[in-house]
């Protein structure tokens, strides 16, 4: 009888095991997928719906879709399109091909006088900017220039030709015995500009030729003209 009647909670207590698991499981899983008020993780979330509740993109703004489910309406980043579980899979891929590539390219570039350059054009906090790096390692004239500055796409379309404008503020620097930037230092500020003219012959690609000039604003300015062949990949 002892045994029996410690046997007997102990058996109900197993019993209710799987429905406790169960309960615990469902509520891990029920993933909640957070709709915001703008175009950028900046804006906060305002609603948010289960994977399972039906969305349907009413626009798109770079990577960012403007989703409703036919109630509220919030917007919702590409990179948590597979966590819409009612979401087609066809629709879902076309979605994410269509909002990419961003804003982002990264450049390479053949300069004249035998100079190479990297740079990253991007958006920060709504400004185009660039950031480049140019290269002349070409013995006892060895230098370079590193620049930040503002892009101005003034035409761009889609396959077509975009013509843009940049103006940077750099830093210039040469090696011992050179006096390609100035005959007196060894870095000098730098200013920047330049114009170009960039071909996408696809969505993920663009080459074009660029005209630019870099003026050193030490004691003696001088002027610094060239021209570059850039190869741009979209990210």
């Amino acid at each position: 009888m002892i045994f029996r009647g410690f046997f007997r909670p102990l058996a109900t207590v197993l019993a209710l095991l799987p429905a406790l698991f169960a309960v615990q499981n469902v509520a891990a899983e029920q993933d909640y997928i957070g709709l915001r008020s703008g175009p950028s993780s900046a804006f906060p979330v305002i609603f948010e719906v289960t994977g399972e509740r039906e969305l349907r993109p009413l626009q798109r703004r770079g990577s960012w879709l403007k989703m409703t489910d036919e109630r509220n309406e919030g917007w919702l980043h590409v990179d948590d399109l597979h966590r819409v579980r009612s979401l087609p899979a066809d629709e879902m891929w076309a979605l994410i091909n269509q909002a990419r590539p961003g804003n982002t390219r990264l450049e390479f570039g053949l300069v004249t006088q035998s100079a190479w350059s990297i740079g990253l054009l991007t958006p920060v906090y709504g400004l185009p900017l660039y950031f480049r790096h140019t290269r002349n390692p070409d013995g006892d004239q060895n230098w370079g220039l590193t620049e930040v500055g503002y892009i101005k796409r003034s035409r761009d379309n889609s396959g077509g030709v975009a013509l843009n404008v940049d103006l940077g503020l750099g830093l210039a620097s040469q090696t011992e015995g050179s006096n390609y930037w100035s005959d007196s230092s060894s870095s000098v500020p730098v200013l920047s500009g330049g114009a170009e003219a960039v071909w996408s012959p696809e969505r993920y690609f663009e080459i074009g030729v660029r005209g630019h000039i870099a003026v050193t604003l030490d004691s003696e300015p001088g002027i610094r003209p060239g021209a570059s062949l850039i190869w741009r990949i979209r990210l």
